[in-house]
């Protein structure tokens, strides 16, 4: 075996899944079960396939369709598992981090997948502006900076030296 044969095995990793760090690091979702999370980073999946395929409702928001025995497929748990989980998801009784609207005679629900908003960023900048689980930062925050200029630092003296293994210079 060669050895960019063996980098490329090494780096190719295949699919994975995304899912927004604020769900593990917000004090607001902390009572999420990690079946949760993990459900809703399949739905996100879900959500991003939709925007590619423009699922729209009449609004123009992104839709999804995941039933209980989706969720009972993908997480390899019992319907009242499942029923519960997305009870913890939902913005009625659980976090808000998805919205089921009810169709009847049978068919799916559409679940509205929504994106959370950073705890620290609103905290930071209290003039933001949420809209549609975007954030906008009031403009003096993504103005123009000034650069800083700092002073060349000198470490110490060093030779170049061959790539042999050798002495090397002590800290002082």
């Amino acid at each position: 075996m060669n050895k960019e044969s063996s980098i490329s095995n090494a780096v190719s990793y295949g699919s994975f899944f995304k899912v927004p760090r604020c769900i593990f690091t917000n004090k607001k979702y902390n009572s999420l079960s990690d079946s949760a999370k993990f459900l809703y980073m399949l739905m996100c999946d879900r959500a991003d396939v939709s925007i590619k395929n423009n699922w729209l409702d009449d609004e123009g928001n992104v839709y999804i369709y995941y039933t209980v025995l989706n969720v009972c497929e993908s997480l390899n748990c019992c319907r009242e598992k499942a029923v519960s989980i997305l009870k913890e998801l939902d913005e009625n009784g659980g976090v808000g981090l998805i919205s089921r609207k009810k169709q009847g005679l049978g068919k799916p629900d559409i679940i509205y997948v929504k994106y959370p908003v950073e705890e620290e960023i609103t905290k930071s900048y209290p003039n933001a502006k949420e809209e549609n689980g975007e954030i906008f930062l009031p403009e003096k925050a993504v103005g123009k900076t000034e650069p800083q200029c700092f002073e060349k630092q000198n470490f110490g003296v060093s030779e170049n030296r061959t790539q042999e293994v050798g002495k090397t210079e002590p800290n002082h």
